[in-house]
């Protein structure tokens, strides 16, 4: 009796096969060809998940058709919230501490989490030393009381302005808290400081159209901005270059008598063209001035009719905000 073994040995030597043979013949070609595959107990092949590849650098620029270099997004910690809400109030005591602890206390009840801080905003008319040192701290401390009576779990996210020399100081001042935007008055091409622990990010407060203009011939290091809300141009310029703007002062610039109705006008010019209608890679605020206490609620109302309804308006219907804005330029230029 001839084994099952040799039975199939003719038919090997002989170059024949069978169709089992050429099953196991494309299996184990298939496992010896792929590093994906593996061969399961029942016989069958399955599938091995790919390693992803390793993480590339993240891009800080490219070029484009004309040969100019673009920033791309640098993506950062965290996105700024759309509305920020301005610390500067009356400075004189006893106005300081109440009026400010009640407004921030409004801000933080309808919803605000971004804090535009500067001890700039508790100096002014103050030059003696010792009387600028107890409104410093005073307006320090309403800052910080205020913060930690926001509902646990919200994300904070801090603008602070001063020089250079200031961060440990302030950080001492904020007892602890970490600061998202670290506001420098200098050129757009100035060397940033020394990264610190506890600042996430350095950026330019106001700078000159002649530095925003070289955005796109220069590498810029910073990709924060702080600007009016009246230099639209410029704003525009600073988003295609990859830079985030916080844009300030919306209303305060504008001259004549405003009706309620065009201040509402102008915030939503500013969601839509700030907000909505910017580049992928770049994240805006419109930081709104807590002197306007009465309009806190009310422009956080009008963010999110704006962002519900996409605010489909054309830049006609803007015309006589863009208008207003245009003639507040013109009075800075005209001044120099």
């Amino acid at each position: 009796m001839i084994s099952a073994k040799a039975q199939h040995l003719p038919e090997m030597a002989a170059g024949a096969s069978s169709p089992e043979n050429n099953t196991q013949a494309r299996k184990k070609k298939q496992k010896s060809m792929s590093p994906t595959s593996a061969t399961s107990s029942s016989g069958r092949i399955k599938s091995q998940k790919q390693h992803p590849p390793e993480p590339k650098p993240p891009l800080t620029s490219k070029a484009s058709s004309s040969g100019r270099t673009k920033p791309q997004k640098q993506y950062t910690q965290k996105l700024m919230p759309p509305l920020t809400i301005g610390t500067a109030a009356p400075v004189r005591p006893p106005l300081l501490i109440t009026p400010l602890a009640d407004i921030l206390q409004r801000a933080i009840d309808v919803g605000y989490t971004s804090f535009d801080i500067s001890d700039r905003y508790a100096d002014k008319d103050f030059v003696a030393e010792g009387m600028y040192k107890n409104i410093r701290s005073e307006y320090y401390h309403v800052i910080t009381n205020a913060l930690q009576k926001l509902p646990s779990g919200n994300d904070v996210w801090l603008t602070v302005k001063g020089r250079r020399d200031q961060v440990d100081d302030i950080l001492k001042q904020l007892a602890g808290y970490h600061i998202d935007l670290y506001l420098l008055q200098d050129s757009l091409f100035a060397q940033p400081p020394k990264a610190h622990e506890k600042v996430r990010n350095w950026g330019i407060e106001n700078p000159s159209d002649s530095d925003i203009k070289k955005v796109w011939s220069q590498e810029c290091p910073y990709k924060f901005v702080q600007l009016q809300a009246k230099r639209v141009d410029m704003v525009r310029v600073l988003n295609e270059a990859g830079i985030n703007v916080q844009v300030f002062s919306p209303i305060s610039q504008l001259r004549g008598s405003l009706t309620q109705e065009f201040k509402d006008q102008v915030m939503k010019f500013c969601i839509q063209t700030y907000i909505l209608n910017t580049p992928h890679t770049v994240t805006n605020s419109i930081v709104v001035g807590s002197q306007f206490g009465a309009s806190i609620a009310h422009n956080m109302n009008i963010l999110h009719s704006c962002l519900q309804q996409q605010l489909p308006c054309s830049q006609q219907d803007f015309s006589p905000v863009l208008q207003a804005f245009k003639e507040a330029v013109d009075r800075t230029t005209g001044s120099h």
